[in-house]
């Protein structure tokens, strides 16, 4: 926005960083998620190499169950994480709204004349968009992948 003024000017960071409780359980909630999916080969490893080729019956059984189970820890864990990634986003999304509102009423009635039809509603829309498509369906989830990129690799070295 080189047209503002700074003062004027909105940052997703700043707004973001209001909201780093819910942010950092975010994260932890997703480094529980990629260390429980990097366990799963683990113990599949086990599974192949020490239970079966040793008659292991009892190991077998337990790392069947865990390796059953862990899917539906990870599906719970990623509803928690969505619920709370949608929060950010809604927060984000309710500040740009009212920010823009607090704008709009400051306006002097001469300017509104300057305005089409329908422009006003089309930009409290796409606050809306910001908030939900950006920060909740791109920016967020893009840190999970990084963080999953960064584990398996790590796992494969």
């Amino acid at each position: 926005m080189p047209y503002l003024e700074k003062k004027q000017q909105i940052s997703i960071t700043r707004i973001l960083l209001l909201e780093y409780k819910r942010i950092l359980l975010g994260l932890l909630l997703m480094m529980i998620v990629v260390g429980i999916q990097l366990v799963s080969p683990w113990l599949m490893r086990m599974v192949i190499d020490q239970a079966i080729p040793q008659k292991k019956y009892q190991m077998l059984a337990v790392l069947i169950f865990v390796l059953a189970f862990l899917p539906l820890v990870i599906t719970i864990l990623n509803a928690i994480r969505n619920l709370v990634t949608h929060q950010i986003g809604g927060y984000v999304t309710d500040t740009f709204r009212n920010l823009l509102f607090d704008k709009l009423l400051k306006l002097s009635p001469k300017t509104y004349h300057h305005f089409q039809s329908g422009d006003i509603a089309g930009r409290i829309y796409s606050c809306g968009e910001i908030g939900d498509a950006y920060i909740s369906q791109t920016l967020i989830p893009a840190i999970f992948d990084m963080v999953m990129f960064v584990g398996i690799t790590g796992v494969m070295l």
